[in-house]
């Protein structure tokens, strides 16, 4: 018999002797450049190149600058189109040159050991070159149009190795998987587009455009399957993009705060975190004018804007807006408000920067009014339309944001950020006060209470209002710039905390009891779904039997039957229907066992079979004879392409092999098109379990071809058996693989005593098709008919019958006939609890199709 937390099966080699870790991964690609040509050539050159024109320190010389480097008059207006080539052969200084090293070590071996090399030259130099002069005409125009950004890349050289690495990188999209094919388009295009909207240099502009250009090759060109008609993204990933996206939006104007050449339409949001740099020296020049000494006073205060203290609290919102996308990849609801309540902040800011603009310029002439006459005024259109176009995004995806924080959180998190201020602000007052000749000039207690809301602003802000007092001393220099740092990073540290906190109010200590209770009595196949997110649990008054349960209009739908000591079960049940009368909920049993639908006929509730599960007794197990001819043939397959059968568990298992598996998951939610199951069929969340064991099928180059994942079953604190829940196989697995996996592991279970395995139950789909059915019956029959196109539980059910299994039907337990439309109802939302009004007319097209 197997014991609880069982020891991992030593199947062939582990993976927790391989790569472990991501620079692990990267590590692995840049020592394959011997398996790479392409790459290792190129990379030698850039630095011969660069060590022979004495380039790798400061970047190329002027002279060598003029003759390779890209730019309108040389490129353009000279007619040396070589120079959309030599350009990508040199680096700026020595930091780009070990960076860009790195990118191509690791992009040129993933890509030209799946394309080949001569694939991968030549998408290279397209790219680069279309993408060059393409973004160099543009520039032209522009610069035509007597735009100041554009004009002044006209009088600039660029010469960059990364330009050709993000056209392959974009053009390799087009052929990799749906998981990636997005993370891929949207990091990159998004961090560059943050590049030339901030720091808005030329080899940034030149580089997206490269970017694009090999994106339009990936699609137009390599690309040859055509793509899923309807494209759908899982919540999961989903979340991860639109954090991506937030994040990018917070680190651009950092990025033009801390460079000193931003010059791109956006770098004007620097000013929403710094003020503008007043230069001493420049200030001492001012200051010497007699009829300027109110201005001159005036920035004298406003070098208080600079410093230590000011740098940091410059950084500290857009760290926020970081921890925001952080909860965002959560999925947390908190997260989805905040990042709304801030991009209207900047929107409305945005806004009435821009009106004061347009007014301004009005009141100069008619004449000076034009969409790109100036830098400026295109800046603050752009600085009013990002923030819009973010938070459309943040809207629109707001379905895939719903895990809620324990009740109480976010009362407890302002309670104590208000304490925390309350503090501070006595802090700031009290010594202030005392303090009042360490400032210039002295204030009085008032100026002192009105000016705390200033120390807690950024520095950016503060350019709007004066001052009117300055601090001269250590201690007033502390108390003035560092009281805002302290706020913001003790309001950073909470919504960081509460973003690590259980999602449900009283279920640690429920789900640990749950949890206890099923270790003991768990023994029905579909017994440890109980324990899946989503569930809200009903103890007995001993609280030694349970019911998982949800709730959808009004319907407490069970997962599965009650769990407990056998002798209680029906009191436990007709309590639990009692329990939810007493707050008008229809009861509903569903996913239930034979034992269980005979308990509920004795209380006069009807049934109907909504499943039929299919379970394998262990003992005299094996795939021999004529019947099994399809196994066999798998597994022979496997052995023939060396694959092999590895067990994982998902949460310590390698980032490349959990990587992998999501990719896979993806691809199969993109091609569905339509949103993927939940309740009581596991997707990625459910893998999440150190008690999940999953056997995946793996080549000797460490890709992944298919996964099953297997639940446990116990009986007095022991295994007894496992439970099949989630099978995915990547679109070029041999076939055949899940019949491998499938069988490998019922013989390792076998092997290691456990009496059975159940290949869980198909929905919607009867094995028992003699048994003359009742209406109700023939109606759920041709439902199941009618999603069979989109879901495929028929096929399924088809599909576990090669394995020669017992069939056992499984129930759902309802009150009366009447409640059976709220009931279908709300096992529709259980199911797809986030399912569109978009996606509900996709299916039924898919179905009528």
């Amino acid at each position: 018999m197997k014991t609880l937390a069982p020891k991992q099966p030593a199947a062939t080699a582990t993976w927790r002797s391989r790569t472990t870790t991501f620079a692990g991964f990267v590590l692995k690609h840049i020592t394959a450049l011997r398996q790479t040509p392409a790459t290792l050539t190129v990379l030698l050159l850039i630095w011969a190149i660069g060590i022979a024109t004495s380039s790798v320190i400061n970047g190329p010389g002027v002279q060598t600058l003029r003759r390779v480097g890209a730019s309108v008059p040389t490129t353009l207006d000279g007619g040396r189109l070589y120079t959309l080539i030599t350009a990508g052969l040199f680096d700026a200084n020595l930091s780009s040159y070990l960076l860009g090293t790195a990118v191509i070590a690791v992009v040129g071996s993933v890509v030209e050991r799946r394309w080949g090399s001569r694939r991968l030259i030549w998408v290279a130099l397209l790219s680069q070159a279309s993408g060059l002069l393409l973004s160099l005409l543009l520039i032209k125009v522009g610069a035509s149009m007597n735009n100041n950004w554009l004009m002044s890349m006209t009088h600039t050289r660029a010469v960059g190795s990364s330009w050709a690495v993000v056209g392959v990188l974009l053009a390799y999209s087009a052929t990799a998987d749906a998981l990636w094919r997005k993370r891929i388009r949207l990091g990159v295009l998004a961090t560059l587009g943050t590049m030339v909207l901030y720091s808005g240099q030329l080899t940034d502009v030149l580089r997206l455009g490269a970017a694009l250009a090999g994106l339009l090759i990936g699609v137009l060109v390599i690309k040859h399957q055509p793509y899923p008609k309807a494209l759908r993204t899982s919540r999961r990933e989903t979340r991860s993009l639109v954090a991506v996206l937030v994040a990018a939006s917070a680190a651009g104007p950092v990025l033009a705060a801390v460079s000193s050449k931003a010059a791109g339409p956006l770098a004007v949001l620097r000013y929403l975190f710094t003020s503008p740099q007043i230069r001493p020296d420049g200030l001492d020049d001012f200051c010497s004018v007699p009829s300027a000494a109110a201005q001159c006073l005036k920035l004298t205060r406003e070098l208080r804007f600079h410093g230590l203290g000011p740098a940091v609290l410059s950084l500290l919102p857009a760290l926020l807006m970081l921890v925001f996308a952080w909860g965002l990849k959560k999925g947390r609801r908190f997260a989805w408000y905040g990042t709304v309540v801030v991009h209207i902040l900047l929107a409305g800011l945005g806004l009435f920067v821009l009106i004061t603009d347009v007014v301004r310029r009005q009141d100069a002439g008619p004449h000076r009014f034009s969409f790109l006459s100036g830098h400026s005024m295109f800046g603050h259109i752009m600085a009013f339309a990002l923030p819009v176009a973010v938070l459309t995004v943040v809207l629109g995806t707001r379905r895939a944001f719903t895990v809620p924080a324990p009740i109480g959180t976010y009362r407890t998190l302002g309670k104590r950020l208000g304490l925390a201020v309350a503090a501070l602000f006595v802090l700031y007052v009290g010594p202030g006060y005392l303090a009042a000749s360490s400032f210039n000039p002295s204030p009085s207690f008032t100026q002192i209470v009105l000016d705390f809301p200033n120390r807690l602003a950024p520095p950016g802000y503060l350019g709007l209002v004066s001052l009117d007092f300055v601090p001269t001393t250590a201690i007033s220099t502390f108390l003035f710039e560092w009281i805002g740092i302290a706020a913001w990073s003790i309001a950073i540290v909470l919504v960081l905390r509460s973003f690590t906190r259980a999602s449900l109010a009283v279920v640690d200590a429920d789900a640990a009891q749950a949890r206890s209770i099923l270790e003991q009595y768990g023994e029905a196949a579909l017994a440890y779904l109980t324990m899946w997110e989503g569930n809200t649990y009903w103890f007995n008054d001993s609280r030694t039997t349970f019911v998982a349960f949800r709730v959808h209009g009004g319907v407490a739908i069970t997962t599965g039957d009650a769990i407990g000591p056998a002798s209680e079960i029906p009191e436990a049940m007709r309590a639990f229907a009692e329990y939810c009368t007493g707050r008008g909920w229809i009861v509903c049993f569903y996913s239930t066992t034979a034992p269980s639908r005979d308990i509920g006929e004795s209380l006069g509730w009807d049934s109907i079979q909504v499943a039929e599960e299919t379970v394998l007794p262990l003992g005299e197990l094996a795939f021999t004879g004529k019947k099994y001819q399809d196994i066999r043939t798998a597994s022979s397959r496997a052995v023939k392409e060396d694959i092999r059968a590895e067990w994982i568990t998902f949460p310590h298992a390698p980032w490349a092999i959990t990587e992998q598996i999501a990719a896979i998951s993806e691809e199969w939610v993109a091609t569905k098109g339509l949103p993927e199951m939940g309740f009581t069929l596991g997707g990625l969340d459910e893998l999440d379990d150190s008690a999940v064991r999953c056997l995946i099928a793996i080549d000797d180059q460490g890709i992944v071809h298919g996964i099953t994942s297997w639940l446990p079953a116990y009986r007095h604190g022991v295994i007894i058996g496992w439970t099949l829940d989630y099978m995915r196989r990547r679109t070029t697995a041999f076939k055949g693989v899940m019949e491998f996996l499938i069988s490998t592991a019922a013989l390792q279970f076998q092997t290691e005593g456990a009496e059975f395995v159940s290949l869980s139950g198909a929905p919607l789909a009867r094995a028992d098709k003699e048994t003359e059915p009742s209406r109700l019956q023939k109606l759920l029959d041709t439902l199941g008919n009618s999603l069979e196109p989109v879901y495929g539980f028929r096929s399924l059910l088809h599909f576990k019958a090669k394995f020669q299994p017992d069939y056992r039907p499984i129930y759902m337990l309802y009150p009366e006939t009447a409640a059976l439309p709220r009931i279908g109802n709300a096992i529709s939302k259980a199911y797809l609890p986030h399912m569109t009004m978009r996606e509900t007319v996709r299916m039924l097209r898919k179905l009528s199709s």
